[in-house]
């Protein structure tokens, strides 16, 4: 059947290609974050935001990229300086010198914004020796409940649950609540607060 060996090749040449196809080198992880970089600047804010969820995802292995994230801590959308507050946590104590960054966005407009700079500022720091901590405690003024709650997380991470004491006055109960649970924990903070326990 000579008319069915043209076919024959044709189809052996496709397999061939597939299978090359489907052995070709994965994309490094370094191609997938220069990628992801790029798209920081992008016009696009759905782009820049969806970007620094996937350098978040990245963790500590991210913190090359640590400068481009946090220029959008100053982004005109609000979600993407949220989503920069959160990666910059992610990427932890390598993002130090971003601090006072982070700090400068714990008065942003956006309270969303004002929670994850708080909870981002208690994974960077470094315990008991982060000065914006004192930052962190004029949130016990701030009069979303969320921020309140993130500001006792970050202060309890770093180690500075003696300067919770402004969070009992809070008029949210689970702020209370919280802060009462973290000064418990903390045979410093207790001292401090209530004095020593009695012999």
């Amino acid at each position: 059947f000579p008319a069915i060996a043209p076919w024959c090749q044709f189809a052996s040449d496709c397999l061939s290609s597939m299978a090359m196809f489907n052995h070709r080198p994965a994309a490094s992880n370094d191609y997938i974050e220069d990628e992801q970089v790029d798209k920081l600047q992008s016009w696009d804010e759905y782009e820049r935001k969806v970007a620094l969820q996937s350098l978040a995802l990245q963790g500590e292995k991210a913190a090359r990229y640590m400068g481009d994230v946090a220029k959008l801590l100053d982004d005109e959308n609000a979600e993407v300086r949220k989503c920069a507050a959160i990666a910059l946590g992610k990427i932890g104590t390598q993002a130090r010198s971003h601090l006072p960054s982070l700090a400068a966005s714990l008065k942003d407009a956006d309270s969303g914004v004002r929670a994850e700079a708080a909870r981002a500022l208690g994974a960077v720091g470094n315990y008991q020796n982060t000065p914006q901590a004192q930052s962190v405690v004029s949130l016990a003024r701030d009069k979303d409940e969320g921020v309140q709650l993130a500001a006792v997380e970050c202060l309890a991470t770093l180690g500075e649950a003696r300067l919770l004491e402004p969070f009992f006055q809070s008029q949210f109960a689970a702020v209370c609540r919280t802060t009462v649970v973290e000064v418990g924990r903390s045979p410093e903070a207790r001292e401090r607060l209530f004095g020593p326990l009695p012999k």
